[in-house]
């Protein structure tokens, strides 16, 4: 028995890399140079910014994406923005990428937001979506679109799972966040009537 333990054990260095590999390629775009580069869905092909923060890809650390593999999370987590955001945050999302015309013009943007620091792997099989949430547009759909929610987030990391509609297409970012509920949003930008 004591050998199988020291055995595992050894092994986990190997799953936890295997969970980050793993993590990485799920985040590739489609082939360069064709009309699948976008079908992946998985943010290659919209730009975000949070807070005026653009999106950066994500890298998660053997540790983190070992943490992730046990949520069992649906979605792909490949951006992340640095510094904490406000509960309340803002959000800009037009077409860009590796398939600028893709998305055509934005038409509705949705939000799936997931707790991270509240998932605890003895007691939950998945991590769950969080209910009551959505996103707001302050004018035309070519401004900014705020986080609307109906219960209080606490501080902690969340991943917000943004599905940016357009009138070509679709795609979707998701971002690993840090929500600092002290922190007050920026200013709306309401567009512009196409």
């Amino acid at each position: 028995m004591k050998l199988k333990l020291q055995h595992l054990v050894a092994c986990l260095p190997l799953l936890w890399a295997a969970a980050a590999a793993a993590q990485s390629e799920a985040c590739l775009p489609g082939k360069a140079g064709s009309s699948m580069v976008c079908l992946p869905r998985n943010g290659h092909c919209v730009q975000l910014q949070i807070e005026s923060q653009a999106t950066t890809p994500f890298v998660a650390d053997a540790a983190l994406a070992k943490r992730l593999a046990a949520m069992r999370i649906r979605e792909p987590v490949c951006w992340q923005i640095a510094a904490p955001v406000p509960a309340a945050f803002r959000l800009e999302a037009q077409a860009g990428g590796l398939g600028a015309d893709w998305l055509g013009q934005l038409e509705s943007l949705g939000v799936g937001l997931y707790a991270l620091d509240d998932f605890d792997a003895a007691l939950d099989s998945r991590l769950e979506q969080l209910s009551g949430m959505r996103m707001e547009a302050d004018g035309y759909r070519n401004g900014t679109w705020q986080l609307k929610s109906e219960r209080e987030l606490r501080p902690g990391r969340y991943l917000a799972v943004f599905r940016v509609h357009g009138s070509g297409n679709w795609d979707r970012q998701g971002v690993m966040l840090q929500i600092d509920p002290q922190l007050k949003p920026m200013p709306a930008k309401p567009g512009s009537k196409p």
